[in-house]
């Protein structure tokens, strides 16, 4: 009895409580709720934010359009654009603390309907009325964050010349093949007013503009851009200082003036500097010069985008995040320590051991290597006995009985080979080796070198 009421009186103490099991999984439960309600919030909050920006924006685009609508036929124009008129082509609007971009763009519209100009049936009149575009944009201005609106404008009565020629521009890689939806600035402050027009071109990589003025002097500059793409611009012959590929335009009223212009994606390169061993060589400064080529070819070494002095630092690597495609050449090499002869580019072109090329849209990473003075090595170069043309290819064997050494290298692209191949395996000073050569379609060849830091030597094989 008296153990039944210790027990009883025990448990009438006892408080119920909750495993730490039980609480994680009351947390964890918890956790996922909450996140998921604030997921679904934050998610909900955006579509609401952006479909109120999009309203906000579509009626500032019928605000625009019905301003237009309400000018004459010849103010229905932009200030610079072709034609020129009073209407302000990018204008920031604040609503409600949000920043608007409103451009807008117009321009005269050659309506095959009637013929077209220079083409078939011959239309004499190509400024057949005026497209206007209002685009009014938000955040980053993309697909999800603007609001379009386009309309055409007839002048009233018979339509009349303008004057001023026909541009037709065209955008493309250097595949030649059409570069869509580029953005293209027209400038010339040598006429009056000023044209300072930007516009795209078409998904097909044209624009053709109707009623520009007439210029003779070729003072039209063209400036190509398009995220991700490099920026072509074009110079004039009287003051760039070279004949450029890409010249200003030249507009002749009443006549079809054409411009096509390259633009290419951009790539990336990265230039390491290591020694023969394919160690780490820091600070190795050289004058690089490359990319789009600015003048018309005609001259060497030419004028690039890019030539600069640039140093590969203290972790052996120079890097251009932006660059524009095309040969770069590497010259005038110094070091911060150290004496030493360039070799080659590990990728690089087949002809040119210091050239890279750079395709479009890529990204490259190569290596510049460099033969120490000091160390004793034996730098060896195969070519044909008739031409001198280098032997790819070519087996090299290095052989001195003496010091058990016996090596064979195969030459690279440009007929090379160098000794000693590892730093575990160095050439001795002062010593004679036996050179031994063999290529396919060449009689073998032999010769030997006397090794004193680092020597050359040049070997040349007979065709069979």
């Amino acid at each position: 009895m008296k153990l039944n009421q210790k027990i009883k009186n025990k448990n009438k103490y006892f408080k119920k409580g909750v495993s730490i099991v039980e609480a994680l999984v009351l947390i964890f439960v918890f956790s996922i709720i909450t996140i998921s309600f604030y997921s679904v919030f934050s998610v909900g909050s955006k579509y609401i934010i952006g479909s109120k920006n999009k309203i906000i924006a579509t009626s500032l685009a019928n605000e625009r359009m019905e301003m237009l609508r309400n000018l004459a036929y010849d103010s229905v124009a932009t200030i610079g654009g072709i034609p020129n008129g009073p209407i302000d082509p990018d204008e920031n609007i604040t609503v409600g603390g949000k920043i608007f971009r409103v451009t807008t763009d117009v321009r005269f519209y050659d309506d095959p309907a009637d013929g077209i100009f220079d083409g078939s049936p011959f239309d004499n009149v190509s400024n057949d009325y005026k497209i206007a575009e209002v685009v009014v944009s938000w955040g980053d201005g993309g697909e999800s964050e603007r609001a379009t609106l386009s309309s055409r404008f007839v002048p009233p009565g018979v339509e009349n010349s303008v004057g001023g020629g026909t541009f037709s521009i065209n955008s493309i890689d250097y595949a030649g093949n059409p570069v869509p939806n580029v953005t293209v600035n027209i400038y010339n402050n040598q006429i009056s007013p000023t044209v300072n027009y930007t516009t795209h071109t078409s998904s097909n990589g044209n624009l053709l503009l109707q009623g520009v003025p007439g210029d003779i002097n070729q003072d039209y500059q063209i400036t190509m851009s398009k995220s991700g793409y490099e920026t072509a611009v074009t110079y004039s012959p009287a003051t760039a200082g070279f004949i450029p590929y890409d010249a200003h335009s030249n507009i002749i009223e009443g006549a079809m003036n054409q411009k096509t212009m390259i633009i290419d994606l951009l790539s990336n390169l990265v230039i390491k500097s290591k020694n023969s061993f394919g160690e780490d060589l820091p600070d190795v400064s050289f004058d690089l010069t490359g990319g789009r080529r600015l003048d018309d070819g005609t001259t060497d070494p030419g004028i690039y985008a890019f030539d600069q002095t640039v140093d590969t630092g203290s972790d052996s690597e120079f890097s251009i995040g932006s660059a524009s495609a095309g040969k770069y050449v590497l010259k005038n090499f110094s070091f911060s320590s150290g004496d030493y002869e360039f070799r080659k580019v590990s990728v690089g072109d087949d002809l040119n051991s210091s050239t890279i090329n750079l395709v479009p849209g890529t990204s490259l990473s190569t290596n510049m290597i460099f033969m120490d003075k000091n160390i004793d090595s034996a730098y060896i170069n195969v070519k044909d006995s008739n031409t001198g043309s280098v032997i790819v290819g070519a087996s090299v064997e290095l052989k001195n009985t003496t010091l058990s050494y016996d090596v064979t290298l195969v030459t690279d692209k440009y007929g090379y080979v160098y000794f000693p191949e590892t730093i575990a395996s160095p050439l001795q000073n002062g010593e004679t080796y036996d050179i031994s050569v063999t290529a396919t379609g060449y009689t073998s060849g032999s010769d030997n070198v006397i090794v004193n830091k680092f020597t050359t030597k040049d070997i040349t094989l007979v065709v069979e």
